[in-house]
C-alpha cells in the first residue's frame, strides 16, 4: 500500500503545481505569498500536506521492508537452530553467526529510521493517523534500540559457542587422537613387558601375583576393545555394538576393581595368616578361583548395561538408579573394602615390625618385602580412586543427585572423565616400575641392562607380590 501511496501521490503534487503555474502565469508563486487567491493558498497548503505525506509513508514503507527482511533472517536462524544439532558443527555456526550479523544490520537501519521519524513528527500533520496499532512501533525509538541490543547480545552468546565449539573440536580432533595413541602405545608396551615378565619367569607366576597377572590382561583388553568398541559406536549406529560397548567396558572396570580388592583381601591373608585361610592360600588352584571370582562378579555387575536401553534415552529415573547402582558396586564397595583391607595389613605389618628382634634379619627382610607389596597396593588404589572414581561419581551426581550443569560443562566433564579410565591401564604397570626394585630389575634386564638374578623368598611360605 505505501508503494502504491508513493507515486499516486507524487502525481498529485506535479498536476497540482503544474496546475499552479497556469494559474499565476509563473513557477515564483508557488514558494512564495505572491498567490493571493484563497483558492491557491489552498492548493498550496494541499501540495505541502502531500509531499509530507510522501515523505512520511517512504519512511514507514522502508522500515516495513527491513523488518521483513528481518523477521525472515530470523526465522531461517530459528529453523537452522531446530533442524540441526549445530553444537557440534563449527561450519554451521559460522553460517548462524553471519547470519545475525545481516539481522543486526537491518535492526540498525530501522533504529535510524525510527530517530529520523522525529523530525517528522513536529512538521507532519498526519502523523496521528498512523500512531496507533502495528505501525505505532515504527515511530518508538525506544522500542528498536531495545530489539538491537537483544540481539546483539544473542550475536556475542553465538560468537562464544562458536568459539567453545572451534576450541573443542580442536581438542576431539587434534589433541584427543594423540593423546589417545599415547595411551595406546604406552599401555600396550608396558603390560605387554609386564606379561610378558610373568610368561618368561616362572618364579613370578606365584598365588601372590594372580590377581597382578590378572589385571594386566585386563587392562591390555581394556585397552584394545573399548578403543574398538568406541570407535565403532562413534561411527555407525548399530545397536547391538553399542550394548557391546557399554557391557564390556562396565564389565572390565569391575573385573579391575575388584582385582585390586582381591590382592588387598590376599596381602592381609599373607600378613596375618589366618588358620582357617593359610592352606587355601597357599593351594596353587587357588589363583584359578579367585581370577574367576573376579571375572564372574564383573559379568553379573555389567549385565544391567547388557539388558537395558541405554542406546536410546532412558528415563531419568531408570538412568539414575543404573548409574547409581554403577557408583555403588564399582567405586563405593570396592573403595571401602581395598582402604580397610590394606589400612590392616599396614597397621599389622608396621606392628610385627616392631616386635620383630634385632637378630631375625630375614623375619625382618620378608617384613620389609610385605611393607613394599602393601605400599604398591595403596599405589594401586590410589590409581583406581583416581582413574574411574571422577567418572561414575560424575554420573551419580547428574542422574541421582540431579545437580543442575550447563550441556556444554556436562559434555566436558564427562568427556574427560571417560577417558581417564583408561588412563589407568597406564598408570598400573607403571606404578610397579616406580615403586617395586624387582620390577625395575626386569625392565632393566629387557633394555639391554645387565642379568638379574630372581630374588628368593629366603626361606618364607608366605608369597610377596613382583
Amino acid at each position: 500500500m505505501g508503494h502504491d501511496v508513493i507515486p499516486m501521490s507524487r502525481i498529485y503534487v506535479h498536476n497540482f503545481t503544474e496546475f499552479m503555474v497556469r494559474l499565476n502565469g509563473s513557477t515564483t508563486a508557488i514558494g512564495e505569498v505572491a498567490v493571493l487567491d484563497i483558492v491557491a493558498d489552498l492548493y498550496r497548503t494541499s501540495i505541502q500536506h502531500v509531499e509530507s505525506v510522501v515523505e512520511l509513508v517512504g519512511h514507514v514503507t522502508e522500515m516495513i521492508s527491513e523488518e521483513d527482511k528481518f523477521n525472515a533472517m530470523k526465522r531461517i536462524i530459528l529453523q537452522r537452530r531446530e533442524g540441526v544439532d549445530f553444537f557440534f558443527n563449527s561450519s554451521l555456526l559460522e553460517i548462524i553467526v553471519g547470519k545475525q550479523k545481516e539481522l543486526i544490520d537491518s535492526l540498525r537501519n530501522i533504529s535510524e529510521r525510527t530517530g529520523n521519524m522525529s523530525e517528522i513528527k513536529e512538521r507532519s500533520p498526519f502523523i496521528n493517523a498512523i500512531t496507533s496499532g502495528k505501525i505505532s512501533r515504527f515511530l518508538d525509538a525506544q522500542y528498536w534500540a531495545q530489539q538491537l541490543e537483544e540481539e546483539t547480545q544473542v550475536l556475542v552468546d553465538y560468537q562464544t559457542e562458536l568459539s567453545k565449539v572451534q576450541y573443542w573440536q580442536f581438542i576431539m580432533h587434534r589433541v584427543a587422537p594423540v593423546l589417545n595413541a599415547i595411551v595406546m602405545v604406552v599401555g600396550m608396551t608396558s603390560n605387554g613387558l609386564l606379561l610378558t615378565i610373568f610368561v618368561r619367569h616362572k618364579e613370578t607366576r606365584t598365588l601372590a601375583n594372580s590377581m597382578l597377572i590378572n589385571l594386566t590382561v585386563v587392562d591390555m583388553i581394556s585397552l584394545l576393545l573399548n578403543e574398538l568398541l568406541h570407535y565403532v559406536v562413534s561411527t555407525t549406529t548399530w545397536q547391538l555394538c553399542c550394548k557391546a560397548h557399554n557391557y564390556f567396558c562396565s564389565a572390565l572396570v569391575a573385573v579391575s576393581t575388584y582385582s585390586v580388592l582381591m590382592m588387598s583381601v590376599q596381602r592381609f591373608v599373607a600378613v596375618t595368616q589366618l588358620p582357617s585361610l593359610g592352606s587355601y592360600h597357599q593351594s596353587q588352584k587357588t589363583k584359578y578361583v579367585l581370577i574367576a571370582t573376579v571375572w564372574g562378579i564383573g559379568c553379573i555387575l555389567s549385565m544391567p548395561h547388557a539388558v537395558s536401553n541405554e542406546c536410546n534415552d532412558l528415563p531419568h529415573e531408570v538412568s539414575g538408579l543404573l548409574y547409581t547402582s554403577d557408583f555403588i558396586t564399582l567405586c563405593v564397595v570396592p573403595l571401602l573394602i581395598t582402604s580397610a583391607f590394606t589400612g590392616l595389613t599396614a597397621y599389622r605389618i608396621r606392628r610385627s615390625a616392631r616386635e620383630i628382634p634385632g637378630e631375625a634379619t630375614g623375619q625382618q627382610q620378608l617384613q620389609h618385602r610385605l611393607m613394599v607389596s602393601s605400599t604398591v597396593l595403596f599405589a594401586l588404589t590410589v590409581v583406581f580412586v583416581v582413574s574411574y572414581t571422577p567418572y561414575f561419581l560424575f554420573r551419580f551426581l547428574i542422574f541421582e543427585v540431579c545437580i543442575s550443569v550447563p550441556f556444554w560443562e556436562y559434555f566436558l566433564v564427562h568427556t574427560i572423565t571417560y577417558h581417564l579410565r583408561f588412563v589407568n591401564c597406564c598408570l598400573n604397570p607403571i606404578v610397579l616400575f616406580v615403586m617395586n626394585k624387582r620390577f625395575r630389575a626386569y625392565i632393566k634386564r629387557y633394555c639391554g641392562q645387565r642379568e638379574v638374578q630372581p630374588a628368593t623368598n629366603s626361606g618364607s611360605s608366605t608369597e610377596t607380590p613382583l
